[in-house]
């Protein structure tokens, strides 16, 4: 669609999107197919409308873009984009987050035993759509300074954890009750093979390796 932020014609695309329809420009009926599922294997795209000024777009009509971004399960636009309109990107950042995936950590339990502890992770998507690749999603069991002791590939499929949807994930590591650790966790480029996914965690929009948690040393096992 590359006409986003035109209602009329907005409407009309999700229509053939959900029911099919008539392509006009070359007179065949019936020829375009519905794929109300579509979003959900493939990655949605268009870019804004050029009937309409960006300060418009992203100002007095900025809800009705973000509903057509969540009613579309838009990921991508380009290469007519969103720009700043001198609010400091904030409707920029607000359209982004009705976008793709967002991924976190909704959830968190750590059971320590003699000598190892176990994990229990929930990680949901509170976006519009998957991310479309079965990247490798990592736990990490680091040092007191942050440093990778452990890493362990959990058993995901990103591909197919879709919007408000949560899957639970499980990592056993082996670990001592006299030292501190920290618990991280990332996604893997397939190309780089290092963390390289931004989690929507507030206080962890910049980093691709948030610190979920850290376990603390046994007190007792010390002598104190």
């Amino acid at each position: 669609n590359d006409v986003f932020g035109d209602k009329s014609a907005t409407k009309t695309w999700l229509n053939w999107i959900q029911n099919g329809g008539s392509y006009d420009q070359t007179q065949e009926q019936a020829a375009l197919k519905a794929m109300p599922k579509a979003w959900e294997k493939a990655p949605i795209g268009g870019e804004l409308t050029s009937s309409q000024s960006m300060s418009s777009l992203l100002g007095n009509n900025l809800d009705e873009l973000t509903e057509e971004a969540k009613a579309a399960h838009l990921t991508f636009l380009g290469p007519k984009v969103a720009e700043d309109i001198g609010d400091g990107h904030a409707a920029y950042k607000e359209l982004l987050k009705n976008m793709g995936y967002r991924l976190w950590v909704s959830g968190l339990t750590i059971s320590k035993g003699e000598s190892k502890v176990d994990i229990t992770l929930n990680l949901e998507n509170s976006g519009v759509a998957p991310l479309y690749g079965d990247w490798p999603v990592v736990l990490y069991l680091c040092n007191a300074n942050g440093k990778v002791l452990q890493a362990q590939q959990l058993d995901c499929r990103l591909s197919e954890l879709l919007p408000d949807q949560t899957t639970e994930l499980k990592a056993s590591f082996a670990y001592s009750k006299d030292q501190n650790y920290q618990v991280k966790l990332g996604i893997l480029s397939p190309m780089t093979q290092e963390p390289s996914v931004h989690f929507a965690m507030k206080g962890f929009e910049g980093e691709v390796m948030p610190k979920l948690a850290t376990i603390q040393k046994d007190q007792k096992g010390t002598g104190k």
